[in-house]
Protein backbone atom coordinates (compact mmCIF):
# COMPACT_ATOMS: atom_id res chain seq x y z
CA UNK A 1 0.00 0.00 0.00
CA UNK A 2 1.29 3.33 -0.95
CA UNK A 3 1.70 6.08 1.55
CA UNK A 4 -0.63 8.10 0.72
CA UNK A 5 -3.17 5.42 0.89
CA UNK A 6 -2.04 4.70 4.17
CA UNK A 7 -2.28 7.93 5.83
CA UNK A 8 -5.67 8.34 4.56
CA UNK A 9 -7.10 5.19 5.68
CA UNK A 10 -5.58 5.03 8.70
CA UNK A 11 -5.62 8.65 9.96
CA UNK A 12 -7.17 10.96 8.02
CA UNK A 13 -10.62 11.64 10.14
CA UNK A 14 -7.82 11.60 13.25
CA UNK A 15 -7.31 15.24 15.58
CA UNK A 16 -3.64 14.82 15.79
CA UNK A 17 -1.09 16.28 13.51
CA UNK A 18 -1.09 13.25 11.33
CA UNK A 19 -4.88 13.28 11.23
CA UNK A 20 -4.53 17.17 10.27
CA UNK A 21 -1.30 16.10 7.43
CA UNK A 22 -4.11 13.78 5.96
CA UNK A 23 -6.40 15.97 5.86
CA UNK A 24 -4.37 19.10 3.91
CA UNK A 25 -2.91 16.44 1.78
CA UNK A 26 -6.54 15.25 0.98
CA UNK A 27 -7.18 18.97 -0.65
CA UNK A 28 -4.39 18.17 -3.27
CA UNK A 29 -5.45 14.68 -3.98
CA UNK A 30 -5.98 15.35 -7.64
CA UNK A 31 -2.37 16.03 -7.72
CA UNK A 32 -0.27 13.95 -5.93
CA UNK A 33 1.12 10.80 -7.55
CA UNK A 34 0.69 7.82 -5.20
CA UNK A 35 3.71 5.26 -4.99
CA UNK A 36 6.19 7.54 -4.54
CA UNK A 37 9.14 6.62 -1.80
CA UNK A 38 9.84 8.88 0.89
CA UNK A 39 12.16 12.06 -0.79
CA UNK A 40 8.78 12.51 -3.41
CA UNK A 41 6.46 11.83 -0.23
CA UNK A 42 8.15 14.43 1.76
CA UNK A 43 8.51 17.25 -1.35
CA UNK A 44 4.87 17.03 -1.41
CA UNK A 45 4.01 17.98 1.87
CA UNK A 46 7.15 21.04 1.29
CA UNK A 47 5.14 22.30 -1.44
CA UNK A 48 1.66 21.89 -0.55
CA UNK A 49 1.60 22.51 3.10
CA UNK A 50 4.35 25.03 3.85
CA UNK A 51 4.35 24.33 7.36
CA UNK A 52 6.69 22.88 10.01
CA UNK A 53 4.24 21.04 12.29
CA UNK A 54 3.07 18.92 8.68
CA UNK A 55 6.39 18.62 7.86
CA UNK A 56 6.93 16.96 11.89
CA UNK A 57 3.59 15.12 11.39
CA UNK A 58 5.39 13.69 7.76
CA UNK A 59 8.13 12.41 9.74
CA UNK A 60 6.14 10.95 12.28
CA UNK A 61 3.91 9.39 10.08
CA UNK A 62 6.53 7.78 7.89
CA UNK A 63 7.77 6.31 11.12
CA UNK A 64 3.99 4.55 11.23
CA UNK A 65 3.90 3.63 7.54
CA UNK A 66 7.32 1.90 7.54
CA UNK A 67 6.63 -0.15 10.55
CA UNK A 68 3.47 -1.17 8.77
CA UNK A 69 5.15 -2.13 5.64
CA UNK A 70 7.91 -4.06 7.65
CA UNK A 71 4.74 -5.82 9.83
CA UNK A 72 2.75 -6.61 6.25
CA UNK A 73 6.89 -8.30 5.35
CA UNK A 74 6.84 -10.33 8.41
CA UNK A 75 2.91 -11.95 8.56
Amino acid sequence: MAFYTWLMRTHRNENTPIGELAEELHKFSHIITRGQGYKRSRAYVQILCKTSKHLDAFEDAWKGYTAYKAECRNA
